[in-house]
């Protein structure tokens, strides 16, 4: 039985912005973004972006796996996607958030 292992790439972020860039290792892995407010509607954009640039130090050494478009509320919502492919580098990437206190999140699982 293989045992699938979670961490998060972003954890409750508030604004826009990539987090930093970690290596990914093997070919399959998910990706889990979820989010909330504290009062009303709200959404959020997360891109996840993989490189093999060896270091990666600008937007332009980025391209895109995978988006996830949240409608957030009070309540916790999520999506997520599948890759199955041998990239060198994984970032999430927030590209819009909106909301009263909105956050959000983004787990990677390999």
């Amino acid at each position: 039985m293989r045992r699938i292992h979670s961490d998060f790439l972003l954890n409750a972020v508030i604004v826009t912005g990539a987090s930093p860039h970690r290596t990914l290792n093997g070919t399959y892995h998910t990706f889990q973004s979820h989010g909330t407010t504290s009062a009303g509607a709200g959404a959020a954009t997360i891109k996840i972006q993989v490189s093999n640039v060896s270091t990666p130090t600008e937007d332009g050494h980025w391209i895109e796996a995978g988006d996830v478009s949240l409608t957030l509320g009070t309540t916790r919502t999520a999506s997520g996607f599948a890759l199955n492919a041998a990239w060198r580098w994984v970032r999430a990437n927030v590209t819009a958030i909106s909301g009263t206190n909105a956050t959000v999140s983004v787990l990677i699982g390999t």
